[in-house]
């Protein structure tokens, strides 16, 4: 990663109180341990209970939505930003207008397979703006894009490489 690509992932992950995400990504990070990757908090989107006994002491809350998810999340942000995982969690807030900008790091490797950004997007086909960050980096360009029409959510960034954000009357939340 460039100097100028860490200083925007650092600045985008040094705003974020809260991190939402799907119960898949919590599990392949076991929960990062009890310790979200960035902010204080961390909703995770399940239709399952958190584990028995997992890490009491963690700031960690588990909705059975996406909808709930995010009003966890803006509960627990006050005036700072909150971060949207990519996959199926992003993609469904996305879909349900939750999501102001879209930040993507885009890296020079070919992985021949994988899983859809936005997961089961049932959105249709959405436009983004035009970029309003580009740095170019030895190995990749974070672009961060808005969502048209803006809808209250905030800027963002996942720790798998994107997020997706809002702002507006609500507390920003990135991804």
């Amino acid at each position: 990663m460039s100097a100028a690509s860490a200083d925007y992932v650092r600045g985008i992950w040094s705003r974020l109180a809260v991190l939402v995400v799907g119960r898949h990504q919590f599990d392949l990070t076991n929960g990062w341990e009890g310790r979200p990757p960035a902010g204080e908090h961390a909703v995770v989107v399940s239709h399952r209970p958190q584990p028995d006994g997992w890490h009491p002491e963690a700031s960690y809350h588990f909705a059975g939505s996406v909808e709930e998810g995010i009003a966890r999340a803006q509960e627990l942000a006050g005036d700072g930003e909150i971060g949207v995982g990519a996959g199926d969690v992003g993609g469904q807030a996305l879909a349900l207008g939750l999501i102001d900008h879209v930040a993507i790091d885009v890296v020079p490797v070919v992985f021949g397979g994988g899983k859809p950004y936005f997961g089961s997007h049932a959105g249709g086909h959405q436009m983004l703006e035009d970029p309003e960050v580009v740095i170019q980096g030895r190995a990749g360009t974070p672009p961060a894009l808005s969502v048209a029409p803006l809808r209250g959510a905030a800027v963002g960034q996942s720790r798998t490489g994107g997020g997706v954000a809002s702002s507006g009357e609500m507390p920003k939340r990135s991804w």
